[in-house]
């Protein structure tokens, strides 16, 4: 799952939830996929680039990535 936290996923085994990659307030992931072979996420990164104190906004830029399931490997694929 994408959270602003990061990219979690659950063992369907254990039921424990497992960090894949880390993000903050500056960078968070959403809109995931993963390939029908399960190898594979391609995700939406967006990062905050630039904050307006007044009226007190960022200004952010999105890009996808794509990484191994164990959320090694990211590399940007698309801008």
């Amino acid at each position: 799952s994408a959270f602003k936290d990061g990219l979690r996923m659950v063992n369907r085994t254990t039921k424990k939830v497992v960090v894949v990659r880390n993000a903050c307030d500056s960078k968070h992931y959403t809109y995931l996929n993963i390939s029908p072979d399960g190898k594979k996420i391609i995700v939406e990164r967006v990062e905050a680039t630039d904050f307006t104190a007044i009226p007190g906004s960022w200004t952010t830029e999105s890009k996808i990535y794509m990484m191994d399931y164990d959320g090694k490997n990211e590399k940007n694929v698309f801008e």
